[in-house]
């Protein structure tokens, strides 16, 4: 897991964002990225909500998903983002920006 973002105690009601940033193909990601999920949630007795995302450069490298992880995708549990998607990035936006930044040369 690349990081586990936790929401300022503010703002409870926010979900846990776990990322991964995969710029190679891994057959085992969405199994690994749940169990590493779950196994901090259940570590840590965390009963908030939690969304994970992946941050692929295109849609290549991204490998089949197996059933079994399917449905928390469809559901937007699991979100994934293909930077080559993203287009330019606008002016007011450093976020886009910043994810760009990983791909460029």
């Amino acid at each position: 897991m690349d990081g586990v973002f936790i929401p300022d105690p503010e703002y409870a009601n926010r979900p846990i964002y776990f990322v991964e940033v995969r710029f190679q193909k891994d057959p085992l990601l969405y199994a690994r990225m749940c169990a590493e999920a779950f196994l901090y949630l259940y570590q840590n007795a965390v009963a908030d909500d939690w969304k994970g995302v992946v941050i692929y450069p295109d849609r290549r490298v991204e490998p089949a998903v197996h059933p079994g992880y399917r449905e928390l995708i469809d559901i937007g549990k699991i979100r994934r983002i293909f930077i080559a998607d993203l287009g330019e990035p606008a002016p007011s936006s450093p976020g886009i920006g910043m994810v760009n930044l990983v791909t460029a040369p």
